[in-house]
């Protein structure tokens, strides 16, 4: 398992629900790029696939 550097990060907005960011990363031998990171409050969620590749998100 590679391990990536963060060199910083900056929030785009904050609420009681969600707090997308900007991350500055790098990645084990990978060139440094800006990562989306979306951190949401505690939930509990699933995706359901069936057979003709439709999705159901709850």
């Amino acid at each position: 398992m590679s391990e990536w550097t963060i060199h910083g990060s900056r929030p785009v907005y904050s609420s009681p629900w969600t707090e997308p960011a900007l991350l500055d990363v790098e990645p084990l031998g990978y060139p440094r790029y800006e990562h989306h990171l979306v951190r949401r409050a505690p939930v509990a969620a699933t995706v359901v696939l069936n057979e003709r590749d439709e999705v159901l998100m709850m």
